[in-house]
């Protein structure tokens, strides 16, 4: 036996198992360019049943594009369990080349980044189909004037379970109307990475039943915006995180009091309403309608041009040693981040675990 021989051999006598354990870490038209080609024992291993492919694709260069998806991704779609596609340039080129369509019978995993809103409506109405498509995330790359055709379609398939969509630009997004009982979503992580009023996030919340975490970009509220009043039940909704909460806070309380009365974890940052660093409100809210809750992470920014404005909230810090923060150990920090111009952001936080 030759010394450049051994290293192959000693290869090819690793069991099969060990491939399959490689295989797993590798994306899916990678492995098949990698392997497919070396002898029939690998070719059987690439089209066993235990392997599966998770592919990563995008629109350009379109000569390596019409390859992959013409000779690994039509012949294997039985095996591919997860799709990322990042469509450049808003070049639909490659939607062209296959269709996520019934056939992917083992499909649980779908990330579409830079496609425009009516390819995604398009591509969103054949996912019903699918039968183990758990996870979706959707990056729309222009501005939509609605969103409800995308969300409609999305409560529709029928055993999603976690949900992302962000958008670039602003979105007008107008009011869904509620759900009924057969309208009801399986989802229960969802995150609204664009902008939306309460009542927004209240029409959805309506389609969702089973939601255990939600985040949500940003709330903002539109003038004598008041909040919908239905009955729903979120029995298992657990998990809040706003990333910036532009709502009066007797609105925000009137959401927690009604919807979110079972949250254990709340993280929320605000800015231009003051009520929200009444700690005395927090505490009463926490008490008597978040008895779960055993973290809690609140954030306050403020951009100020004078000194004089930083001393209030100095001062709040010491209102804030009632038993009720102590036992918590909860932890309260007021700091100046200063730019060259001697303009500052105020930075008012408070938190606690247990």
């Amino acid at each position: 036996m030759s010394v450049c021989s051994q290293p192959i051999t000693c290869i090819e006598n690793l069991p099969n198992e060990i491939f399959y354990e490689i295989f797993t870490y590798l994306e899916g038209c990678k492995l098949y360019e990698a392997f497919t080609n070396l002898n029939i024992r690998f070719q059987r291993l690439l089209n066993s049943s235990y392997v599966s492919l998770n592919i990563q694709i995008s629109s350009f260069p379109e000569a390596i594009l019409e390859h992959r998806c013409t000779d690994i991704i039509v012949p294997n779609k039985h095996q591919i369990i997860s799709i990322l596609i990042v469509n450049y340039c808003d070049n639909d080129k490659i939607f062209t080349l296959f269709t996520i369509d019934s056939s992917f019978t083992q499909l649980e995993s779908l990330v579409l980044k830079n496609v425009n809103v009516n390819k995604t409506i398009t591509i969103l109405s054949n996912l019903i189909s699918l039968l183990r498509l758990f996870s979706l995330t959707i990056h729309l790359n222009n501005n939509c004037q609605d969103l409800n055709n995308i969300y409609r379609l999305i409560f529709r398939l029928p055993v999603l379970k976690s949900f992302r969509i962000l958008l670039k630009n602003f979105v007008k997004f107008t009011l869904m109307s509620m759900a009924f009982n057969e309208q009801y979503s399986s989802i229960e992580y969802m995150n609204i990475g664009h902008r939306c009023t309460l009542n927004n996030i209240i029409s959805l919340l309506s389609y969702t039943p089973r939601l255990s975490y939600l985040t949500c970009g940003e709330l903002f509220e539109l003038l004598y915006n008041i909040p919908i009043l239905i009955p729903i039940t979120l029995s298992n909704l657990i998990h809040i995180s706003i990333g910036f909460c532009n709502i009066r806070f007797e609105h925000f309380e009137i959401f927690i009091q009604k919807f979110c009365t079972q949250i254990e974890v709340l993280r929320i940052m605000t800015s231009n309403y003051f009520a929200y660093l009444n700690v005395n409100r927090w505490e009463r809210l926490i008490q008597d309608y978040m008895p779960h809750m055993h973290q809690f992470y609140f954030q306050h920014h403020k951009f100020i041009d004078r000194w004089t404005i930083f001393l209030p909230y100095r001062l709040l810090i010491n209102r804030s040693t009632s038993p009720f923060w102590i036992n918590r150990r909860c932890f309260f920090d007021c700091h100046l981040d200063i730019d060259s111009r001697s303009h500052g952001q105020l930075i008012y936080s408070f938190h606690f675990s247990k």
